[in-house]
């Protein structure tokens, strides 16, 4: 028996996470594919999904929540002087959310 989906609070507040972990990507004015946009169970299987095709950073669900670097501007930045650009901080997780990668612009939301 597959488990039920996260709530709707859980899934909001995820996505909350997404926008301020990535914030430096999003901006003004920008339409829905260009930034990330949650789709509720059935839109892509029986769970919530966070979505982002547009502007966002290469692979980014992999860095989803833990972190990482974005691997097409780190080295044009380090050449620029900026060691640490393309870095992508971590934030928390909120509790009772599992999220995994489906592919690299759609993110899964699973209870925990």
């Amino acid at each position: 028996m597959a488990a039920k989906p996260i709530t709707k609070t859980l899934a909001e507040q995820s996505l909350r996470a997404i926008e301020k972990q990535f914030a430096d990507y999003l901006f003004p004015g920008a339409g829905p594919v260009d930034r990330p946009t949650l789709f509720p169970p059935g839109h892509d299987g029986p769970h919530w999904v966070i979505c982002w095709e547009g502007n966002a950073p290469y692979q980014w669900t992999l860095a989803a929540f833990c972190g990482g670097t974005d691997e097409e501007i780190a080295d044009e930045m380090d050449a620029l002087g900026f060691p640490d650009g393309g870095r992508i901080d971590s934030v928390p997780v909120p509790a009772g959310v599992h999220p995994e990668a489906i592919n690299g612009y759609t993110l899964g939301l699973y209870p925990a």
